[in-house]
């Protein structure tokens, strides 16, 4: 039945699957492997086509992974995103309905709609490290950058919408603004890194890609490579990034290293 399901139904089937297991990200990676290099299957020479799982996204995210109508996409759900929790996600959702067309015009008017009592700065730290916000088009550092400012006024202007203060003229305040200078982005390997920070993945690009012109000058293999077609006996090199390493001593005394 679950097998006749991914091979009908395999957007809906995907995003069920990383709904039920978003709180394990290597599952989730796992997931997202699977839509983006489907494996063909030898027997019924069946190709699966290539899913597309969009990024998270402030105006379209929800807490699951879900198809947009008339898609095969999978939107990527907020329930993934670490320290996220239910409560300032489902106040985030609720801000978000309220608002015009049901959508965020802009950074600043998600900064003045929220519930700062149930989204805290984590929270909002990992929204932009995860690209919840690059449909704005100002880079993640620059939104990084400006956020405290941001909540600073949209806190003010909640203060004052609550108190009902009107100008001198009896008008009511203008809606704040929030300079967002052109700061530049972070470097791909700091972007990325926040990214995993907030995801415990990768999922729109890897740092490893700032190498791409050595690497391909090196004759590398990828693991896939390794595993499914190199002959046994093989010499090749691999290229990665060491994400840890430490040193223990063996059982003998001698020192060993794990990378």
């Amino acid at each position: 039945q679950t097998g006749w399901l991914k091979a009908q139904y395999k957007p809906e089937y995907m995003a069920a699957l990383m709904t039920i297991e978003c709180g394990n990200a290597e599952k989730v990676q796992i997931f997202i492997k699977d839509c983006k290099n489907p494996k063909k299957d030898k027997d019924r020479k069946y190709y699966p086509e290539k899913i597309n799982v969009l990024v998270p996204n402030i105006n379209h995210s929800r807490w699951d992974f879900y198809v947009p109508k008339g898609t095969t996409n999978i939107q990527f759900g907020f329930g993934a995103i670490k320290g996220a929790g239910k409560s300032a996600i489902a106040s985030i959702i609720k801000s978000r309905t309220k608002a015009k067309k049901g959508q965020f015009k802009d950074f600043m008017s998600f900064l003045e709609a929220i519930d700062y009592s149930k989204v805290n700065k984590k929270v909002l730290e990992n929204l932009i490290k995860c690209g919840a916000f690059d449909w704005t088009e100002h880079t993640r550092k620059s939104l990084f950058e400006v956020m405290a400012t941001g909540i600073k006024l949209g806190q003010d202007a909640q203060v004052r919408k609550k108190s009902g203060q009107l100008s001198l003229f009896g008008a009511t305040f203008a809606k704040p603004v929030l300079e967002i200078p052109d700061v530049g982005e972070w470097p791909l390997r700091t972007k990325m890194k926040f990214e995993k920070d907030a995801l415990g993945f990768y999922i729109t690009d890897h740092p490893i890609n700032s190498y791409h012109e050595i690497i391909e000058t090196c004759n590398t293999k990828t693991t896939d490579f390794i595993i499914n077609a190199l002959p046994t006996d093989s010499e090749f090199s691999v290229a990665g990034i060491i994400s840890s390493a430490n040193t223990i001593l063996t059982k003998t005394g001698r020192e060993m290293a794990l990378v």
